[in-house]
């Protein structure tokens, strides 16, 4: 997601979360994402920075670098 959009996206980072950990609990999450969504909390739809491409270029220098 730090690549593709230069932070985290909540509603995509939330929903990986509950269908890897609790897939047989998802539909019960449904409320707490619509009141979220509904007071503009949980945006559908990411934003990115601005300069992604400058962060692609950090990115890509620490993966040739390698973990410290």
């Amino acid at each position: 997601m730090v690549n593709t959009y230069g932070r985290n996206h909540e509603t995509e980072l939330m929903t990986r979360y509950i269908i890897e950990a609790e897939p047989h609990h998802a539909f019960n999450f449904v409320p707490q994402g619509w009141r979220l969504f509904s007071n503009r909390r949980l945006p559908l739809m990411p934003h990115r920075i601005k300069n992604i491409q400058q962060l692609k270029r950090i990115l890509k220098k620490v993966d040739e670098l390698g973990e410290i």
